[in-house]
């Protein structure tokens, strides 16, 4: 960044050039909602799709339970086919990615000496929590101005434990490509991958700890987050505990051993099958534009992530392209019924004098519910009302079941008001 000059405590302008001012771009998106938490809804979008959520049902049933067992499998599935090691564990836990990272601080750090690597806002807050709630003392601060990203190469991983950001958003800095923490590592890598998971290069296989959430590149809902923990992780769990109170929210571990089924869909706390059932569609999205689009990809590279998907495009688009891309469009309520029944036809009516049996329910395609309302609005007498008596045939005679005397049809007219028209059965 540059600083302005000073000299004997005044403060002069710089004297380098200033940079050339930028043209505005010719192309702008077609939707402006573009944020990286919550992302703007896929086009086609539509609450329709969500019919098969279990609301109103415990978590705690198998309906319940099978749904956020299927949100975990579909993840791992996803990040397999990317690098992800298959021992690697996956749960839902509260608070969104905020929470799944708290979660993991409170429960792994201790043991060791600390380094917290922030160069934007939420880092700073893992740094804040750190040292003035764990109040943790071997605490060293790598630490970076916005839009710059701190010396990697200082940071001891021989020794520590490592707090860090994967991508910034705030700051709009990432780690480099093909950046990752060495493999003969002594500490824990605890990664806050919430922008990053779905669009970036990911080097799953030397990260311990991985957090990110639904409502960021998945294109879900927040409140909920993801937490992925590596074998070495899993050993940290049940062979430390903290000197502190854990909250419930925070426990991971159960008897001495890390409780499995965090991973397996039993949440701590109630989560919302709504916000679920949007995860586990998106994630059936970008399933299947990972099916249909197919490239080959190199043996030789280790890891792995979406990017082979598009290899030509920019990687910070990847997470909004595979919501574009892959899927037709969701038909909308009716248009399916519509296109296989095809146009509505006409209804042929009979003459007045034909033998007609009608239900009374509704006249004029008015239904019975809208007509009442709209005739005590003008406060009608009751001998006026437009009801029958169950059936009726054309021409009946009243004292033998048919309408009443001076029965009446309802017609809405262009105004929304009913119109009275003396109808001569």
């Amino acid at each position: 960044m540059r600083q302005p000059a000073s000299a004997f405590g005044r403060r002069f302008l710089s004297t380098a050039v200033a940079d050339a001012p930028l043209a505005k771009p010719a192309i702008k998106p077609a939707s402006p909602n573009f944020s990286s938490g919550p992302c703007a809804k896929r086009p086609g979008y539509s609450l329709t799709g969500l019919a098969d959520a279990p609301l109103g049902r415990s978590h705690r049933a198998k309906i319940g339970k099978s749904k956020l067992a299927g949100a975990i499998t579909q993840t791992r599935e996803l990040l397999e086919a990317n690098g992800l090691p298959k021992d690697y564990h996956i749960g839902i836990v509260p608070a969104s990615d905020t929470g799944a990272v708290e979660m993991a601080m409170w429960s792994l750090l201790g043991p060791k000496p600390v380094t917290v690597v922030h160069f934007e806002s939420f880092g700073g807050e893992w740094y804040t929590d750190i040292t003035k709630q764990l109040k943790l003392e071997n605490v060293t601060n790598c630490q970076a101005d916005y839009g710059v990203l701190p010396p990697l190469e200082s940071v001891n991983w021989k020794t520590d434990d490592v707090v860090f950001t994967y991508n910034g958003t705030t700051a709009g800095v990432r780690c480099p490509p093909g950046w990752a923490p060495p493999a003969d590592r002594a500490g824990l890598a605890i990664c806050d991958a919430t922008s990053a998971v779905f669009a970036m290069d990911m080097p799953w296989a030397n990260l311990d700890v991985v957090t990110f959430s639904w409502q960021k590149c998945l294109g879900g809902e927040g409140a909920h987050g993801m937490l992925i923990l590596s074998p070495r992780a899993v050993e940290r769990i049940e062979s430390y505990d903290p000197p502190w109170p854990l909250p419930k929210i925070f426990r991971m571990k159960k008897k001495g051993k890390l409780d499995a089924g965090i991973f397996e869909g039993a949440t701590i706390n109630t989560p919302s099958m709504l916000a679920n059932e949007v995860s586990k569609r998106a994630a059936a999205r970008q399933q299947h534009a990972s099916s249909t689009t197919t490239p080959a990809r190199s043996s030789s590279k280790k890891g792995g992530s979406c990017t082979h998907l598009f290899p030509a495009l920019s990687l910070t688009h990847i997470a909004i392209l595979l919501r574009y891309t892959g899927l037709p469009r969701r038909p909308r309520l009716g248009e399916e019924h519509r296109r296989l029944r095809g146009p509505r036809r006409p209804r042929e009516r009979q003459p007045c004098g034909a033998r007609e049996v009608r239900r009374c329910d509704a006249v004029d395609g008015v239904p019975r519910h809208r007509r009442d309302r709209a005739l005590e609005h003008l406060r009608l007498p009751q001998d006026h009302r437009p009801r029958c008596r169950g059936r009726q045939e054309d021409g009946g005679d009243p004292r033998e079941g048919g309408c009443r005397p001076r029965c009446r049809r309802v017609q809405i007219g262009a105004a929304g008001l009913p119109d009275l028209v003396r109808a001569d059965r």
